[in-house]
């Protein structure tokens, strides 16, 4: 008997997840509730570029994360998204987090700067005498 298969994503009954189910139980639903016009979930896609675009992300990692070859296909394929999508970058940027936009190294060598800073601060470099 083969070993039995594990799935990242299962239903709340453990029942198995398929594409099927979820657009038909999950995503129409979802779209009908919030009265938005039925689309494709691909189509997220597009708006999680162009937000990223509104925010100014660097454009060498949004290629990455997208799979895309260079920036130049970033904006030749999601650039036409951004009409009105820049009169809400502070509420796009509030959403994504600014470690998003930084990118995860320079978040990570802000850290360690910081970590740095704080153990000469309270290790190496002596205590300031308490202030009466």
């Amino acid at each position: 008997m083969p070993p039995e298969k594990e799935y990242l994503f299962t239903r709340e009954n453990g029942a198995t997840f398929t594409a099927e189910k979820f657009l038909r139980q999950v995503w129409t639903r979802a779209l009908t509730t919030a009265g938005v016009k039925y689309r494709k979930p691909y189509t997220t896609r597009h708006s999680f570029a162009a937000w990223a675009l509104a925010i100014r992300c660097d454009q060498n990692r949004l290629a990455n994360l997208m799979g895309h070859a260079s920036k130049q296909m970033i904006y030749e394929v999601y650039g036409r998204y951004l009409e009105g999508v820049e009169q809400d970058r502070l509420k796009i940027l509030a959403y994504f987090g600014r470690d998003f936009k930084r990118g995860w190294q320079k978040s990570l060598d802000y850290l360690r700067k910081l970590c740095e800073s704080l153990y000469h601060a309270f290790w190496l470099e002596p205590a300031a005498p308490p202030q009466y």
